[in-house]
């Protein structure tokens, strides 16, 4: 009987102390179960649950918030759709309940599985009656099941991602800031004791991104997970304990990487104790992303900087967005001027209205005339004047709204080599024209100075004929002139250039200038007291001046001034950029200046021209400027001229410089010629000119082998080869021409002494050949020739 009692008193006991358990049991269940509610009531994700039925069993506040649908309305019931649709139809939760996940497609725009929540769905689409307004909402559903594995219910959070997605182009690598997702969601969710630093609640989402099992993670501190020292790690959970906030810190992964996070973070309450709870995003990525953008933009700044061509952007509005350090140099405008200022600063008022039309277009389609196209249009410049430019336009599409970026070249300088090189073309076409003349007419000059000077020789010098005869060789001189002068504008003559002192050359013919001017023409020398060493022509030169002086008197018929500079310049790449022309050096710079009448732009295009002259006929011939341009360029120099009407025009000259060689000491004058008993061979082509040299010579005792041409020259050589003592060669001849019955006939004899004859040999020999070259020019004067034929057989 004892032992009765006794055994009942002990399962008493035992039955007391099961009680006890189970009621401890159940507290722990119910604070497991308040903290799961808590964590879903508070939880900014909109959050509701469904029964297997299909009624509401959960709507947390987010919901309320977001729908205007309050709990106690809508649980218990089977109106969860209402939020959504218009008329009844299942949501993401009834169709994991009834496992109809094939109707997923009829009803959202977009849809997958759960990376994190086995079973789970995600799905998005545009709703319209979530307070009468159309928003896209993301969906998040997964089933719930019993221990047995039975679906009991669904749990569904969903988010308006209305205006993430709207900013979706833009702040792609911020759509996660602004994704607040519900423990079945892909979003990272931490639960933390703020005192202890203990993590007491995690996600699937958690343990996946860091790498811990559930086991190994909750109950780990978060001193371990936060790449801080762990004094710091808690000042910032005190402070996040104040209220909700943002921070970005950097977070260990089990492997040991650090991710950079952003946090959105606060306290909550659960089981009458404060916790953190926080929302993990990773920005690693987007970090990388900013940095390399940053950088991108930080190299763009440094091209652009350095590039020659401006870059200009602009907005839709057409204002200026961006505007490069060369667009600056171009316009002289700096960035900060030009910044948000509308393009049309630099465009002329002429283009504005049509710029206006096609931008308007460009604005609204991203098409135009322009885009993708290269164009040679005008510029303004902050001055007021206008620049040609080569302009490369093309669209962007930034921040949906149609942007237009602009490469723009300067092309001045390339309009000047244009224009020089149209110039050198023409001058080359009738340089050649003119050569040809220039030939023929030096051959008929040679006969008539020729046979004019033999009678000068054989008439008594008081011979009435005497005067008629000396005003045929005077009109053989100019005529020689004319030659002469046709020859240089197209380049075609051979120069004796040699060292000379530009101001020297000026000094020399200054009176003769003032003589040439009229009395009313004040001529004035301002002259650089530098060296002014060129390797020119002082005839030439001169020549210039002369021509130079005459068009200045003939553009100041009431008088006025002509004056004179030289001064030393360097011409440096930018110079050359501009202008169009020149090679970097020091050059020796002419400037001639007059006060007429001036000219507009497009005379002044064309003053080089040859036979252009806007003088009445019969006062001008048009070579005088194209004479001029045929001497500087012959001589390796440039010239360009700058007049507006009714503000005179200035002409300026570079030549380059050389060394200063020492003076030389007077000749003495020109003996009295002399012949010989030599034997000279003399190719010449026209048959007046020679007969009449042939006549020349052997009236000075010498004996004369005669060829008809370069062959002839050649075939006449080798047959008397042990004879000749000097060849005469015309340059240009039919079959072969001088230089090349030289090459040949030098073959035979090395030693062969030659002198040719031409008043077109500059495009025969290359520049080598030139330099013991022995040449006399045509029209031929028998007592220069004599002489020269004599100091060539003499040796000297």
């Amino acid at each position: 009987m004892d032992d009765e009692k006794k055994n009942r008193k002990e399962l008493l006991n035992e039955l007391i102390d099961l009680r006890r358990q189970i009621k401890t049991c159940n507290r722990e269940i119910k604070a497991q179960k308040e903290f799961l509610e808590n964590l879903v009531q508070n939880s900014a994700v909109p959050t509701f649950a469904l029964d297997s039925s299909h009624r509401v069993i959960l709507w947390n506040r987010a919901c309320e918030e977001l729908t205007g649908i309050k709990a106690a309305d809508i649980i218990g019931t089977d109106e969860q759709w209402k939020p959504f649709y218009r008329q009844k139809q299942p949501v993401l939760a009834d169709l994991i309940i009834d496992a109809r996940i094939e109707e997923l497609p009829m009803l959202y725009s977009a849809y997958a599985k759960s990376q994190f929540i086995q079973e789970g769905y995600q799905a998005e689409g545009w709703y319209p009656s979530i307070r009468g307004m159309k928003r896209y909402i993301s969906f998040n559903a997964a089933p719930i099941r019993n221990s047995e594995g039975r679906l009991i219910a669904a749990v569904e959070s969903f988010e308006d991602l209305t205006e993430i997605k709207k900013a979706e182009k833009r702040l792609m690598e911020n759509e996660n800031r602004y994704r607040v997702l519900f423990e079945e969601s892909p979003a990272t969710m931490l639960a933390i004791d703020p005192e202890s630093g203990e993590i007491v609640g995690a996600n699937e989402a958690a343990f996946a991104f860091y790498g811990y099992t559930r086991g190994e993670l909750i109950g780990k501190s978060i001193t371990e997970i936060i790449a801080l020292p762990g004094e710091q790690v808690f000042q910032i959970l005190r402070e996040a304990m104040q209220g909700p906030h943002y921070i970005q810190l950097r977070h260990r992964l089990k492997s040991g990487e650090i991710r950079d996070v952003e946090l959105s973070r606060g306290p909550i309450r659960l089981n009458d104790k404060t916790y953190l709870f926080s929302i993990i995003h990773d920005v690693t990525n987007r970090n990388v992303a900013e940095e390399a953008a940053r950088e991108g933009e930080r190299k763009l700044a440094a091209i652009t900087s350095l590039a020659i061509d401006a870059i200009i952007l602009l907005d839709e509005r057409g204002n200026v967005c961006f505007w490069n350090s060369a667009a600056g140099k171009m316009f002289g405008y700096e960035s900060a001027e030009m910044m948000g200022r509308s393009v049309e600063t630099i465009i002329p008022m002429r283009f504005r209205e049509a710029h206006r039309k096609g931008f308007t277009k460009f604005a609204e389609t991203g098409h135009g005339a322009m885009i993708g196209k290269v164009y040679e249009v005008s510029a303004l410049r902050k001055d007021g004047s206008e620049i040609p430019i080569e302009l490369a336009i093309s669209g962007l599409l930034l921040k949906g709204k149609w942007h237009s970026a602009g490469v723009i070249r300067d092309i001045s300088g390339r309009r000047n080599l244009e224009m020089q090189l149209r110039q050198a073309q023409k001058m080359e076409a009738i340089g050649t024209f003119a050569g040809g003349i220039a030939h023929d007419f030096n051959n008929m000059l040679t006969v008539i100075i020729g046979h004019a000077t033999l009678l000068t020789m054989k008439m008594a010098k008081d011979d009435p004929l005497m005067h008629n005869v000396r005003q045929v060789l005077a009109s053989a001189d100019r005529a020689t002139s004319l030659t002469n002068s046709l020859l240089a504008f197209g380049r075609k003559t051979l120069f004796e250039k040699r060292p000379a002192n530009l101001n020297e050359i000026i000094g020399e013919i200054e009176q003769l200038l003032v003589r040439l001017l009229r009395e009313d023409i004040d001529v004035r020398t301002t002259l650089s007291e530098e060296d002014m060493t060129v390797m020119a022509d002082p005839v030439q030169i001169e020549q210039v001046l002369m021509n130079l002086a005459t068009n200045a008197r003939d553009a100041m018929p009431q008088g006025g001034m002509f004056s004179i500079g030289t001064e030393v310049v360097e011409l440096d790449r930018e110079f050359i950029r501009v202008h169009g022309y020149g090679t970097p050096g020091r050059y020796a710079s002419l400037t001639c200046r007059d006060d007429g009448v001036g000219m507009d732009s497009e005379t002044a295009q064309r003053i080089f021209e040859p036979f252009f002259t806007t003088k009445e006929i019969g006062r001008g011939t048009g070579l005088g400027l194209a004479i001029v341009y045929g001497i500087i360029q012959q001589h390796n120099g440039f010239i360009n001229c700058y007049s507006e009407p009714g503000k005179g025009t200035t002409f300026r000259i570079f030549l380059p410089l050389v060394l200063p060689v020492p003076v030389a000491e007077a000749h003495e004058p020109e003996p009295i010629p002399t012949g010989g008993t030599e034997t000279i061979l003399l190719a010449e082509d026209d048959t007046a000119a020679r007969d009449l040299t042939r006549q020349v010579l052997e009236t000075f005792g010498y004996t004369v082998i005669e060829a008809v041409d370069g062959e002839d020259a050649v075939s006449q050589f080798i047959a008397h080869r042990d004879q000749i003592d000097l060849v005469i060669l015309d340059v240009i001849m039919p079959n072969k021409n001088g230089r090349e019955a030289w090459l040949e006939i030098r073959e035979i004899r090395p030693d062969i002494k030659c002198l040719f004859t031409s008043g077109h040999a500059a495009n025969i020999f290359n520049e080598s050949e030139k330099e013991g070259l022995l040449f006399t020019p045509k029209p031929i004067v028998p007592t220069s020739l004599l002489l020269k034929i004599r100091k060539i057989l003499d040796g000297n």
